[in-house]
């Protein structure tokens, strides 16, 4: 069964109408897996530095840069 945590981390990647509505509202502290924090936080950036929604892959990009 899908938390919803993982419910809203599918519908900002996936949902930008959800996107540009729920993302200014949405904290790092409402995620408790640290995995999920890492994700929203890319996620978000991602929306506010292009001003349009990660795919999958950048966002794959984006983690493996940060790795290095």
């Amino acid at each position: 069964m899908n938390r919803l945590e993982h419910s809203i981390l599918k519908n900002l990647v996936y949902n930008e109408e959800f996107t540009r509505k729920v993302l200014p509202f949405i904290a790092q502290e409402y995620f408790s897996d640290v995995t999920e924090k890492l994700v929203f936080n890319e996620i978000r950036e991602f929306v506010n530095q292009y001003k349009n929604l990660p795919t999958h892959e950048a966002l794959v990009i984006n983690f493996t840069e940060k790795k290095n």
